[in-house]
């Protein structure tokens, strides 16, 4: 159910916003408040996050999913030690910019983020600050707990 009171809105409640916008294709607001609910360390909360991001049918996703992809990695390498391993959301991710783009790098957030070098140009999105170095790293960890199962 959406909060429909006065309080503000925070990252940890702003998915309701982003679901109840995605479904009323009222993109922008969605977008922007998914976006926001992206930084909350509540897994759950991220989770109905990108299931917004899913439904918002359009291009103009690209680039919060852009954007939240590298975030997301993070969260599955470090939150795994003490929560187990859960890439859902991270996948959700990839599976997004694959069906928007047209394009398929797989789950590599090194392949996405060469890619959006120059793709970035036609959305007036700003360049990502990629670690490509620590991404290669975050991202072989993935593989090895993905292939483990933890």
């Amino acid at each position: 159910m959406i909060n429909t009171s006065r309080e503000k809105i925070t990252s940890d409640n702003a998915w309701e916003f982003a679901e109840c916008f995605a479904n009323l294709s009222e993109k922008k607001i969605a977008l922007l408040t998914a976006r926001q609910a992206m930084d909350s360390d509540n897994w759950n909360v991220r989770y109905f996050a990108v299931a917004a991001l899913g439904r918002v049918d359009s291009v103009d996703v690209i680039p919060t999913a852009m954007e939240c992809l590298g975030v997301e990695l993070a969260y599955i390498v470090a939150g795994q030690k003490h929560t187990g391993f859960d890439e859902r959301i991270y996948r959700r991710l990839c599976e997004i910019l694959a069906k928007r783009t047209k394009k398929d790098f797989g789950l590599d957030p090194c392949a996405w983020a060469n890619w959006w070098d120059t793709a970035r140009v036609p959305h007036f999105a700003p360049a990502l600050s990629v670690d490509a170095d620590a991404a290669k790293k975050a991202f072989a960890e993935y593989q090895k707990r993905a292939k483990d199962g933890r």
